[in-house]
């Protein structure tokens, strides 16, 4: 439909390598059948279990492409940090909110991006959060801009376990509340 083979991919080596295994799967299924029909199981099953870990793999793929979509298009500020208070990535609201680009305020510790009169009290809530004594807290302070302003935010942090249940990195929703 006015594709040469070379855009349609039909003879790629991929598509042909990928029709060859099916091919030689189906010979070998073939021949386990003719010899005995009993072992066809231990044939497929490992098939089988291909075939679930690459739906996996895809569904975890949908997921992950998910999240990031809502991290990236999010009007909220959003600020993601090690345990160390430093921030590890942030989506495009919070590095607008404060003039930035995103790759800059990577590595910035926490305290560098507020004003030096609200740190303390956030230090010390942060510090409680990772130590474990919090779930989470909420506070407004002043952020610093790139430009040296600064602007009032509420502030909610809270940390993201790894899969074993320890802390791993800490998150802070932050919302511009400067006009309130």
């Amino acid at each position: 439909r006015g594709r040469s083979f070379r855009e349609s991919a039909l003879f790629s080596l991929e598509s042909l390598s990928t029709d060859l295994v099916l091919a030689a799967l189906g010979v070998a299924i073939a021949g386990f059948w003719r010899t005995n029909p009993y072992l066809i199981v231990s044939g497929v099953a490992p098939l089988i279990l291909i075939h679930r870990s690459f739906s996996l793999l895809a569904r975890l793929r949908e997921s992950e492409e998910r999240f990031r979509a809502v991290f990236e298009s999010s009007a909220m500020g959003i600020r993601v940090g090690d345990l160390a208070g430093r921030v590890v990535a942030t989506n495009g609201a919070f590095a607008r909110m404060l003039g930035y680009d995103e790759a800059e305020l990577v590595g910035t510790a926490s305290d560098a991006l507020t004003e030096p009169d609200d740190a303390e009290a956030d230090a010390v809530l942060y510090r409680e959060l990772v130590a474990g004594e919090r779930a989470s807290y909420q506070i407004e302070k002043r952020l610093l801009r790139k430009d040296g302003g600064s602007l009032w935010c509420r502030v909610t942090n809270s940390l993201v376990p790894d899969p074993d249940g320890r802390p791993q990195l800490a998150l802070a929703m932050v919302e511009d509340v400067t006009e309130r």
